[in-house]
């Protein structure tokens, strides 16, 4: 086996290593949203007594390990592209090559000078034959045309820096689409649909609505959402490491076919 065939191969475990991780992560939210169940609390604006405000609440918080796992298969996948540049800057011993796999969203940030006048490509490829270079660019972000702030080598950015700050924080988030429907006593009951992709911590506004002002009486509101784990600020899911995991993939194996 070449040093080119084990250091690829290396990348390639380390992604089936992150795959068996996200399945056990898996089974783990699936445990938890199963065993907390979620309630919707419906409550009445205090400056307007026909606005109510409807909010999810959930029994329990996620396992602060989930977001330990999170973060450790996010590391894995990045580490599976960083073996890349290092074993070709530095065959025999690529730890002590200087090197990082580029993510770039925009050339013009790939491009750009920094200290020494040197780019941001040349910094990260230090070493690197220069003729290899061309397959670096071909996977950036903006080459592509990925969304700049959704795009698969984007969130993997995003999960690796969070982690590494602490600050991929689980918590119980809803909805993942579904529908509140209100009923006012007497009256006709009326939807409102929620927003696919709208992803609100416990007890934070899901949203609002304003009975019309001939309702009188009380209302109920019975809510039908579906629950998840966010993590971060952002927040990611669990879901959103399937198109991280297809483009590292198509990365590593299109490095594979030009090298080994």
């Amino acid at each position: 086996m070449t040093p080119q065939e084990k250091h690829f191969r290396d990348s390639w475990l380390l992604v089936e290593r992150a795959k068996r991780d996200r399945e056990a992560l898996d089974a783990k939210i699936e445990a938890f949203i199963q065993s907390t169940p979620g309630t919707a609390i419906v409550k009445a604006d205090p400056k307007d007594p026909l606005r109510f405000h409807v909010s999810p609440k959930f029994a329990k918080k996620p396992d602060p390990d989930l977001e330990i796992d999170f973060g450790l298969i996010g590391m894995h996948l990045r580490s599976a592209l960083d073996y890349i540049p290092a074993q070709l800057a530095n065959p025999d011993d690529p730890s002590k090559s200087g090197t990082q796999f580029p993510i770039y969203s925009k050339e013009s940030k790939y491009l750009q000078k920094g200290r020494g006048g040197r780019t941001a490509r040349e910094r990260h490829l230090d070493g690197v034959p220069q003729e290899r270079w061309t397959l670096f660019d071909q996977q950036q972000p903006y080459e592509r045309g990925d969304d700049p702030k959704s795009g698969p080598l984007k969130l993997l950015t995003g999960i690796t820096n969070a982690h590494k700050h602490r600050e991929l924080h689980a918590f119980a988030v809803a909805p993942h689409g579904g529908a509140v429907w209100v009923i006012p006593t007497g009256q006709e009951p009326f939807t409102h649909m929620i927003r696919r992709g709208d992803m609100l911590k416990s007890e934070t506004d899901l949203f609002s609505f304003r009975l019309p002002a001939h309702v009188k009486g009380n209302v109920q509101v019975n809510c039908n959402f579906a629950m998840a784990v966010g993590f971060g600020r952002r927040p990611f899911e669990v879901d959103q490491l399937g198109d991280i995991f297809e483009r590292i993939s198509e990365i590593l194996s299109a490095f594979e076919a030009e090298i080994v």
